[in-house]
């Protein structure tokens, strides 16, 4: 006859038993955490789920000493939201620093400006800048050093992207930002290069309007030196509005009549009668006329530019 035994049946099934109530609590447990990362904008379901405080250090110590574990900067972020604002800035930090991750870095700093502690904020932007150069961040860090009017350290921060980026908008906008920051404290020199390496960085067309617009800018400030050679550096990359101006300040404002016919031969060459046009009329001004005059009259005529015409028939009367 078979007996069972009760004791040994139920010892034998307690192991088994109690990793079935571990692996449901642990189920739980991280189903819940990936319902409130998941539902930021509900702030009071966050409140009312109650993680037990045990479970939830452990994830956090886990989360301080492998910084590659995922959930770390959403951790912090529960911890805020629940006001533990001590632990989600060690969370963030720790993040940060031993993760390079910029997201957290941003997280802190906006952690310490609520605390009032805006140097230690700072450092942290101008981390996360640096981490990666993504727009947002450096913007972010930039506007706080206005806001603050550390201009310094927004040249210097704008100085460092311009030189370290290799070409995008990103790059023109930190050199012409550096550039601006230099002319204001007379430093035209030196404003100059980062203005000519901003605008040389015309890979798309959105680039090469900022630098004529930069261009502009300079001109209505009186800049005619530099504003000029923002348009010549436009101009040799076939824009025809800025041949038309930069040989325009070179000759009214500059009296460089040699750049300007370099800016109106580069037009010309485009098929702009108004540019071959001028190049005539320089060469006409000039003590030494050369020889191609009328070819430049001639084909500016050629595409009924009128005073090319008459202009044309004029000077070679006058050779007659």
């Amino acid at each position: 006859m078979n007996s069972t035994n009760p004791n040994r049946n139920s010892s034998s099934l307690l192991p088994e038993k109690c990793g079935r109530i571990f692996f449901f609590f642990m189920l739980t447990f991280l189903s819940t955490l990936i319902i409130m990362v998941m539902t930021p904008g509900k702030a009071e379901a966050r409140h009312s789920t109650h993680i037990p405080k045990h479970a939830l250090e452990g994830y956090i110590t886990r989360c301080s000493e492998n910084s590659a574990m995922i959930g770390c900067s959403p951790m912090g972020e529960i911890y805020e939201n629940n006001g533990k604002i001590s632990q989600a800035l060690l969370i963030y930090r720790k993040h940060c620093i031993k993760n390079n991750d910029a997201h957290s870095c941003v997280l802190a700093a906006e952690v310490l400006q609520e605390r009032r502690r805006p140097d230690e904020a700072m450092e942290l932007f101008h981390k996360a800048c640096l981490m990666d150069k993504a727009v947002e961040y450096c913007d972010r860090a930039l506007a706080e050093y206005a806001g603050r009017k550390d201009f310094k350290n927004e040249f210097r921060l704008n100085r460092m992207l311009c030189e370290t980026h290799s070409e995008g908008s990103e790059l023109s906008r930190y050199c012409y930002n550096a550039g601006k920051f230099l002319l204001e404290n007379n430093d035209t020199a030196k404003a100059e290069h980062f203005y000519l390496k901003g605008c040389n960085s015309q890979s798309t067309a959105d680039e090469q309007n900022h630098c004529i617009d930069q261009a502009v800018t300079l001109a209505q400030q009186g800049e005619y030196r530099l504003s000029a050679k923002l348009f010549e550096v436009s101009c040799l990359k076939n824009s025809l509005y800025s041949c038309h101006h930069g040989a325009m300040i070179y000759i009214q404002e500059l009296q460089q009549p040699s750049r300007a016919v370099v800016l109106a031969k580069k037009a010309c060459d485009l098929n702009n009668p108004e540019g071959c046009y001028r190049v005539a009329e320089i060469y006409s001004m000039s003590d030494s006329s050369p020889e191609d005059v009328p070819a430049y009259y001639i084909k500016a005529c050629e595409t009924n530019f009128r005073d090319s015409c008459q202009k044309q028939k004029l000077h070679a009367k006058s050779q007659n």
